[in-house]
C-alpha cells in the first residue's frame, strides 16, 4: 500500500478486499486461539487502519477488535492516535474505544512517560471531541480515560472534557 519512499498510493479494490480477508482471518484466528500470543502480528494490522485505505467506520471496528484482543501498537502508538483523531468526528465512540485501548496497554507498560507524551496532542483532540459528542457513553469514557490519565500525573488532559 506505500510506495518506495513511504508515501501512500492508489490501491486496487481487489487488493484492499483481499487484505480485508486477511484482517478478519487474523482476528478470528486470535480470537480462537488466546493462548498464542500474536499481540505484534495484531499490532501491524493497526497499518490497515491508518493507512486510510479502508472504509473507516470497518476498519475502527476492526482495530479495535484488534485492540481488545491485545494488539500490541508499541512505535506505532503517535501514527495510530493521529488516525483516531482525524476519524473522531465521525466515529467519537469507536476513536475513543480504540484509544482507552492503547492508553491501557502503554500505562501498563515499562515506560510509560514517553508513549504517552507523543501522543498527548491526539489523545487529547479524542477525548475533546468524544466529550462534546452528546453520546453519554462516550463522554462518561472520555471523563474516565482523561481522570487516570491526570492520576497518573499527565496534568494537561485535566482540560479535556
Amino acid at each position: 500500500m506505500a510506495g518506495s519512499s513511504g508515501t501512500l498510493r492508489e490501491v486496487d479494490a481487489a487488493v484492499l478486499d483481499r487484505f480485508g480477508d486477511l484482517w478478519e482471518r487474523r482476528l478470528a484466528s486470535a480470537a480462537e486461539e488466546r493462548e498464542r500470543p500474536i499481540s505484534e502480528e495484531l499490532g501491524t494490522l493497526a497499518w490497515f487502519f491508518i493507512s486510510g485505505k479502508f472504509e473507516e467506520a470497518t476498519a475502527l471496528e476492526r482495530l479495535d477488535r484488534s485492540l481488545t484482543l491485545g494488539a500490541d501498537v508499541g512505535h506505532d502508538a503517535y501514527q495510530l492516535a493521529g488516525s483516531l483523531a482525524a476519524a473522531a468526528p465521525a466515529h467519537p465512540r469507536l476513536a475513543l474505544a480504540c484509544l482507552d485501548k492503547i492508553v491501557r496497554g502503554i500505562l501498563e507498560g515499562p515506560d510509560s512517560a514517553f508513549p504517552i507524551l507523543a501522543i498527548e496532542t491526539n489523545a487529547l483532540t479524542v477525548l475533546q471531541i468524544a466529550c462534546g459528542s452528546g453520546d453519554d457513553e462516550a463522554e462518561r469514557t472520555a471523563t474516565a480515560l482523561a481522570n487516570r490519565l491526570v492520576a497518573r500525573g499527565y496534568e494537561r488532559f485535566q482540560s479535556a472534557c
